[in-house]
């Protein structure tokens, strides 16, 4: 008894040593930033703005990070897991939604106008010229058309200062005087919240900076509320699910205008409900399906490469149903419901890009199935040249290379670290119920085998040139949605981790995603892709 007491208070001081280790090294490290990055720059004036709110940016930034650490050691990371991906999601993500300002997430600039048209068409205004183009207040015009740059800099930091709390009282509609801003083809569903976001914000009458972050942070709440209920639901693979989804990659897409951070999130409670009817012994439940059913909808109809996450619902053991024929009857009409959805909203799309080719990277013609299945040596060199050459990318940009418009890295070390935590989170605890079957994991591996081919393959349609011998456009963050149906397999009975470790993945995470965010927001102060 005396030794378990003497061993649990030297586990104790070693805790607190570690602990103070890092939190010194969070602060040494922020200290040599500012010195030597953030203060130079606070001295420059840009167009007229003084640069000097900066040093105040960073030290609050920075004081926060350091607190909230704290908060996550003595308390936060005590509670159940998804409790405490809420508190990390939402103090990370209001951190993404200043480093990576508007226009710098990948595709932005296209799916900005997309959201300000269903926003148009929601308040009643004039949603589009004579061209075609979306209409915007005069005001946004004005302060955003400087801005509209996929490379933020210091200038950028103070545009956002400077224009946060303007208001904009005049509602005359203008088209865009720099470029031809036409919406995208894609269904509203996607564009949810922002679009509620920058509506409210327009009602308000913010200002144009103010008014896209507001529809940021819509996105982001929303994002959070969804994988809040999937990790909630996922009966094994909590803490797998949560790591997923605080990755730096996850995070900037949920605090983007893009339609990538909802599909992301509703695929992750699709997989958590299948989960846990395969795991829990009684049969599906009527709000279960409908869960399901909705999911499909909305995956098929954004992203219509993502219905084939459909294919885990055959993992489904058959005594979840009253009936064997049930079974069948239910998984059929739940991926007739996405194949319906495809037809509803994509189907010209999805026949254009089979039988015409597109205007791909730098508006040269693309490939098409037609002129494929003629060259059929010519498909196989092609799926080997990316897999050969494509698959170490795959995974660094998911990790966080290339964030933003593919300028944006953050640190090797970081990357690797991301990795080991991913996986130490994804082995099989011994409280947890035992691993899926072999044939459960074989659906799932099938489904996430097809979900990559169909996302090679459509990118090889709407985005290669013809005469490239490889798969170009492709990025890591298309396979946020696959990464639970591969990290599920670790879970095995040969590894079982005995030491509660929730609490370590949960500082580990954290620290990651501090240091990640110092130099991400010191490298766009550095930045001289775009000079103010």
């Amino acid at each position: 008894m005396q030794r378990s007491a003497k061993k649990m208070k030297t586990n104790k001081w070693s805790m607190l040593v570690i602990q103070g280790i890092i939190i010194l090294y969070m602060m040494f490290d922020a200290v040599g930033l500012f010195v030597d990055k953030v203060l130079p720059k606070s001295r420059q004036t840009i167009e007229g703005m003084d640069l000097s709110f900066l040093k105040g940016w960073f030290i609050f930034m920075v004081v926060v990070g350091i607190l909230g650490y704290l908060v996550l050691w003595r308390g936060i990371g005590k509670l159940a897991v998804e409790k405490t991906f809420v508190y990390l999601s939402l103090l990370f993500g209001m951190a993404y939604l200043l480093v990576m300002p508007v226009y710098s997430a990948p595709d932005e600039n296209t799916h900005i106008p997309t959201v300000y048209y269903y926003s148009n068409q929601l308040l009643g205004k004039e949603a589009v010229d004579e061209d075609g183009n979306v209409m915007w207040r005069k005001y946004d015009d004005e302060v955003l058309n400087h801005a509209r740059d996929k490379y933020p800099t210091a200038r950028t930091y103070a545009a956002i200062y400077h224009h946060f709390w303007d208001k904009s009282t005049e509602d005359t509609m203008v088209s865009s005087s720099v470029n031809e801003l036409q919406p995208l083809n894609v269904n509203f569903l996607g564009y949810i919240p922002q679009i509620l976001g920058i509506s409210i914000a327009r009602l308000l009458h913010f200002g144009p900076v103010g008014m896209f972050f507001l529809g940021k942070l819509f996105i982001l709440l929303c994002y959070t509320a969804l994988v809040y209920l999937a990790i909630k639901i996922i009966p094994v693979g909590k803490e797998m699910l949560s790591v997923i989804a605080l990755l730096p990659v996850s995070l900037a897409q949920a605090t983007s205008y893009s339609y990538d951070g909802m599909v992301t999130a509703v695929s992750f409670l699709f997989i958590a409900v299948v989960l846990r009817v395969i795991y829990e012994d009684r049969e599906i439940k009527n709000s279960e399906l409908l869960v399901l059913a909705v999911a499909m909808v909305f995956m098929s109809a954004v992203k219509v490469v993502y219905f084939v996450l459909g294919f885990i619902l055959f993992a489904i053991p058959v005594e979840r149903f009253s009936k064997p024929k049930k079974r069948w009857l239910v998984i059929g009409a739940l991926l007739l419901i996405g194949i319906v959805s495809i037809l509803c909203s994509r189907f010209s799309q999805v026949v254009e890009l089979s039988v015409a080719p597109t205007a791909g990277y730098m508006d040269k013609q693309t490939y098409t199935i037609g002129a494929l299945l003629n060259e059929p040596i010519r498909i196989v060199y092609i799926v080997y040249a990316t897999l050969r050459n494509g698959v170490s990318g795959y995974l660094s940009t998911l990790l966080g290379s290339g964030m933003g418009w593919s300028y944006i890295s953050i640190p090797r070390i970081l990357q690797f670290s991301l990795v080991v935590v991913m996986v130490l989170a994804s082995l099989q605890r011994q409280e947890e119920a035992p691993p899926l079957s072999g044939e459960e994991k074989s659906w799932f591996v099938l489904a996430a085998i097809l979900c990559f081919a169909a996302i090679e393959g459509a990118m090889l349609l709407a985005y290669t040139p013809v005469g490239v011998n490889y798969i170009k456009g492709v990025q890591g963050r298309y396979f946020l949605p696959l990464l639970p149906l591969v990290l599920i397999l670790f879970k095995t009975d040969a590894i079982v981790v005995k030491k509660e470790i929730k609490a370590y993945i949960n500082m580990a995470v954290y620290v990651i995603q501090y240091f990640s965010l110092l130099y991400i927001g010191t490298f766009i102060l550095e930045s001289m892709k775009r000079l103010g």
